[in-house]
Parts: structure tokens; C-alpha cells; sequence
């Protein structure tokens, strides 16, 4: 029952969680955002979570890890000369996902992309202060 509404906040918010994994046989958890370019059995093998980065185009917000690379790139062609922006997960979804990764493991890896390219890790880091 704990285990679904773990599973169902990280669902909420876009977040990628093996269903596979068993969460008794790791050390720590691992965090890292789609930035990291994971393959979905990456994931699965290694059992990390992944907080979506979010890719905004003229047309609407989409999930990072919802768009294959050649979607990205028709999409990218059919809106040049402009380019879509990101954005980074919010502080408030760091938090709740670590407080729902914290029930599973007491110590919780979080590594992100560049503070120099994106606010991720700053969103990430205010996140944990709040658990």
C-alpha cells in the first residue's frame, strides 16, 4: 500500500521509477534528471529515479523523457530559426520525491546537470532542505 502511493506521487510529476526494482535490495537510491540522457533499461538495471526536465515549444510543454530524439529534432526543424527553452523540476517536486525515496532508503545520491546550464541542481538542493 506504501509502495503505490510512493509510485503513484512519482507518476504525478512526470518522474520515471522501475516498477521492477526491489527496494530492498539497494544501498541508496540514485536521483538524476532526464538531462542525463538514461536509456529506459539504464534505468531499470541501475534502479534510478528520474525527475523530467520539461521542453517548452511554441505548441505546449513536453516531458523530456515522453519525446524520442527525432521527434525533438522535427519539431526543432519545423520552428527554426527559434529555439525551445527548458525548465527544471520545482523545488516542491525534489522534496516530495525525496521524502517518498527516503521511506525506501535512508541515503539518496542526487547528481544533475550543470548549475552553469540549467537551475536543476539549485531546485534539487532547496528540495532536500525541505525534507
Amino acid at each position: 500500500m506504501i509502495l503505490d502511493t510512493v509510485y503513484n506521487v512519482f507518476g504525478a510529476y512526470g518522474c520515471r521509477l522501475d516498477p521492477m526494482f526491489s527496494p530492498m535490495e539497494e544501498e541508496m537510491k540514485i536521483v538524476t534528471d532526464s538531462a542525463a540522457d538514461l536509456t529506459p533499461e539504464e534505468v531499470q538495471e541501475l534502479g534510478i529515479t528520474i525527475a523530467p526536465l520539461m521542453i517548452n515549444f511554441p505548441e505546449g510543454q513536453v516531458n523530456a523523457q515522453e519525446i524520442t530524439p527525432d521527434e525533438f529534432y522535427n519539431r526543432l526543424e519545423a520552428m527554426s530559426p527559434n529555439i525551445p527553452t527548458t525548465s527544471q523540476p520545482s523545488a516542491g517536486m525534489f522534496a516530495d520525491l525525496y521524502r517518498n525515496l527516503a521511506y525506501l532508503k535512508d541515503e539518496i545520491l542526487s547528481i544533475h546537470i550543470s548549475t552553469g546550464l540549467s537551475g536543476t541542481f539549485n531546485s534539487a538542493q532547496l528540495g532536500a532542505q525541505q525534507v
